[in-house]
């Protein structure tokens, strides 16, 4: 795209101000080093620093260009290196769309319409690099020509490697199953290794040159941990790889599920706040005790395994030892402890103080403390909990352990379990001894319900309202099924198709497992444009009048709700005029037509 020549133009003081398609050329001839030459012409307004041109007798007005940067309009005493790259922007835009941007804005239905083949990494990319060269506002568009070559680098690289799609087998062994979780640092997959006869995660860096340094930072954390709380790094792999670190597949449920609607959630999972606090403080012992940071707890990077019925600590990609640790802010701001956003260095407290914001939530369903619009706190005051939620005992843990002040929270990890296992002592003290035994009474043999009177009566004893049906793992339905009839999985399946079947039951999907409806309870679901409008009205926050793609969460609650790609949704609802998106940085901003900014 001339990057490089721009940059080198700019290096010699000259800014040329009047760039368009008619003024790049590119030589028919290649060099011997196998690249095209860019050749830049037309500077007649071109800026040479220190030195008088015939520019000044221009006006912004006679320049008929719709290729000029906004500032330029204004003046061509505005224009410097940001205002050739803004063209340049503009220009790459025309290439890949067939048509140009509006000022400071992206038509980004036709943006990601050309770039749906491209991989995620690929398409992230990009919509960085039109985002920091089509910025309005001078002052915050990217500047260096060399950084914008670095971008268009790790472009070309990316389109070099295999693209990971769902439904294809990587690098001959890995079938691609489905999409997991994306960030703006990697994305996660879940797969199917065809040589180990396994399911397991394989996450993929999406930055080049930064990826040897996160993956060999990731490996030296989890290498030495081992842990029944913590997921089991398998393989690492270098950075040209498509992949770069593969895990133990965890069957089980992220806590961010379960938050939302706590603690109904947990108690349809027949666990309880001091269990899961226990199980988890546990985990946050070993690490400590190992001098490991992990930087990034949050609800999302905890998982209830369904086998182990353990929580599972993921996603170490932050984690840092003792010796290694900075001030830099990483991680989810959300469960940052005040003396963070001060620039304080990392320490162990901040691990326990984001757990200490996880069980408040597991308990009660909502955040401790009150946010603005923004996410962000000026203050974490605690507000008062209800006791019927949390025991007295655990809410004096919390609130000490959520305490603004940082020395007056728990010193260790160790202490924080310590006070917490105290109330499950006096509990078992509190029941006394075992009632003595009991003279056996014979009771009379029960008839065996039918499948269908099991499974009507199930539905109705163990669905939790508003909910009018029952999943059939976090319910424990499955496993009662096949108790009380003695028979094993297929069975089980062979009676619910055939119930299915016969419309005494309504069975859908749902994440790890299914759920299961009366005739007439089903819930009715919602279309694809009916789901991102209702979305994009729910989320918004004022002044905008769109919602960001990842960081609202809306790309994780559409594939939980449908099971399918939301970018390629959105994309296709764009294309049909439904909805409106354009690229911002980390994702897309998505619109509804008639309120579009």
């Amino acid at each position: 795209m001339g990057i490089p020549y721009i940059s080198e133009i700019h290096n010699n003081g000259i800014y040329h101000r009047n760039l368009s398609p008619y003024s790049i050329y590119i030589d028919g001839e290649i060099s011997g080093s196998g690249a095209i030459r860019v050749c830049f012409t037309d500077f007649e307004l071109a800026k040479i620093i220190q030195e008088e041109t015939i520019s000044q007798y221009f006006k912004a007005e006679d320049l008929d260009n719709a290729y000029l940067a906004p500032e330029l309009r204004r003046g061509l005493g505005f224009g410097k290196a940001s205002s050739d790259l803004y063209t340049l922007g503009v220009i790459l835009y025309e290439l890949l769309t067939g048509g140009l941007p509006y000022v400071g804005r992206i038509d980004n239905d036709k943006l990601i319409a050309k770039l749906g083949d491209c991989n995620i990494e690929v398409r992230t990319a990009i919509c960085d690099l039109l985002s920091d060269l089509l910025e309005k506002n001078p002052e915050r568009r990217v500047e260096s020509s060399k950084e914008v070559a670095d971008q268009i680098v790790r472009i070309i690289e990316a389109l070099r490697k295999e693209p990971i799609t769902i439904g294809k087998i990587v690098e001959g062994q890995y079938e691609i199953k489905k999409l997991l979780g994306e960030s703006t640092l990697s994305s996660t997959f879940l797969a199917y290794d065809t040589i180990a006869n396994e399911q397991c995660v394989l996450k993929c860096l999406k930055k080049p040159n930064q990826a040897l340094i996160l993956i060999q930072g990731e490996y030296d954390v989890l290498k030495d941990l081992n842990h029944p709380g913590i997921v089991k790094l398998k393989a690492v792999f270098p950075p040209e790889k498509p992949f770069h670190l593969k895990y133990e597949y965890i069957e089980g449920t992220p806590l961010d599920e379960l938050v939302s609607t706590a603690p109904r959630s947990i108690q349809g999972l027949g666990l309880s706040l001091e269990k899961l606090g226990e199980d988890i403080l546990e985990t946050l012992v070993y690490l400590e005790e190992k001098g490991v940071f992990h930087r990034d707890i949050s609800p999302k990077n905890i998982i209830y395994d369904l086998r182990s019925q353990h929580c599972r600590f993921v996603d170490f990609g932050l984690a840092v030892s003792k010796e290694r640790t900075s001030s830099e802010l990483v991680g989810t701001p959300l469960y940052w402890p005040p003396e963070m956003e001060q620039g304080n260095p990392w320490n162990d407290s901040v691990d326990r103080y984001a757990l200490a914001i996880i069980l408040y939530q597991l308990g009660t369903g909502k955040l401790p403390f009150a946010a603005d619009d923004s996410g962000h706190f000026d203050k974490r005051v605690v507000l008062p909990c209800n006791t019927n939620l949390i025991p007295t005992h655990y809410w004096e843990i919390l609130k000490k352990a959520l305490s603004p002040d940082k020395e007056q929270r728990f010193s260790s990890a160790v202490e924080m379990l310590h006070e917490w296992r105290k109330e499950e002592v006096a509990i078992t003290m509190a029941e006394g001894p075992p009632p003595s035994p009991q003279v056996q009474v014979p009771i009379p043999e029960k008839k065996l319900l039918s499948p269908e009177e099991f499974v009507r009566e199930a539905v109705i004893k163990l669905r939790v309202p508003p909910e009018k049906g029952i999943h059939t793992i976090y319910s424990g339905f499955l496993e009662a099924f096949k108790k009380y009839y003695e028979r094993n999985d297929d069975w089980v399946v062979n009676q619910l198709i055939q119930l299915v079947k016969e419309k005494k039951i309504i069975v859908a999907p749902a994440k790890n497992g299914e759920m299961i409806y009366l005739p007439g309870d089903e819930p009715f679901k919602l279309s694809h444009e009916e789901f991102v409008k209702k979305a994009i009205l729910k989320l918004r926050k004022p002044p905008y009048k769109g919602i960001h793609s990842v960081y609202s969460g809306f790309n994780d609650a559409f594939r939980k709700y449908f099971g399918e790609d939301p970018v390629f949704v959105t994309s296709k609802l764009a294309e049909e005029g439904k909805i409106i998106i354009k690229p911002v940085r980390g994702g897309v901003m998505l619109y509804l037509p008639w309120k579009e900014t």
